[in-house]
C-alpha cells in the first residue's frame, strides 16, 4: 500500500488526484456531521414527546461549528489543488466542485450566525423580554405603514413563552 502511494504520488496526476480524494472525505465528513446533528434534532423530545427546542438549536450549532473547523481545512485543501493535472475528463467536475467550496463555506458560516441569534432570540440562558406592536394597515401611517394599535409585552426562556401581557 505504501508503495503504491509512493509510486502514484510521484506522478502529477496521481499526487492531483489523491488531493481530491482526500478533499472529497473531508467534504463527506462535514455533510456526516450535519446529517447527524439533523438526526439528533428529530430525536430531542422530552418525556411528553414536546421537542426540546433550545437543546436541538444547541445541538445544531455545535456540529455547525465542527463543520466549520472541518470546511477551514477543506479551503486550505482547495488551494493547493489544481484541476489542470487531474486527467482530462475529470477536470470540468472538479472544478466545479472546487468553485462550489466558496459557497458551501459561506453558507455554513451563516448558519451558524444564524442559530446563536436564534439561541439568544429564544432566551438560551437567560430571559429575554419584547415589546410587540400590532399594526393596522388599513389606517397608513408615514412610519410603520400601519395605525399601531396592540401592544403585548413578550418573555421567553430557553425557547418557551412563560409570559405573555396584552398592554392597553
Amino acid at each position: 500500500h505504501i508503495v503504491i502511494r509512493g509510486l502514484v504520488t510521484s506522478l502529477p496526476q496521481g499526487k492531483a488526484a489523491l488531493e481530491f480524494l482526500n478533499l472529497g472525505e473531508k467534504l463527506s465528513y462535514v455533510g456526516e456531521i450535519l446529517s447527524e446533528s439533523a438526526h439528533t434534532v428529530s430525536n430531542n423530545h422530552d418525556v411528553n414527546g414536546n421537542p426540546r427546542l433550545i437543546d436541538s438549536l444547541t445541538a445544531v450549532r455545535e456540529s455547525i461549528q465542527k463543520a466549520l473547523s472541518v470546511m477551514r481545512e477543506v479551503e486550505s485543501l482547495a488551494r493547493e489543488i489544481h484541476p489542470d493535472r487531474l486527467p482530462q475528463n475529470y477536470q470540468e467536475r472538479a472544478g466545479d466542485i472546487l468553485s462550489a467550496i466558496p459557497l458551501l463555506m459561506s453558507t455554513i458560516q451563516e448558519a451558524d450566525e444564524v442559530s446563536g441569534h436564534l439561541l439568544y432570540v429564544l432566551g438560551d440562558h437567560d430571559f429575554r423580554r419584547y415589546l410587540v406592536i400590532g399594526a393596522n394597515s388599513l389606517e397608513l401611517r408615514p412610519s410603520f405603514g400601519g395605525f399601531m394599535g396592540n401592544a403585548m409585552l413578550l418573555e421567553v426562556t430557553r425557547g418557551a413563552v412563560t409570559s405573555m401581557d396584552v398592554l392597553k
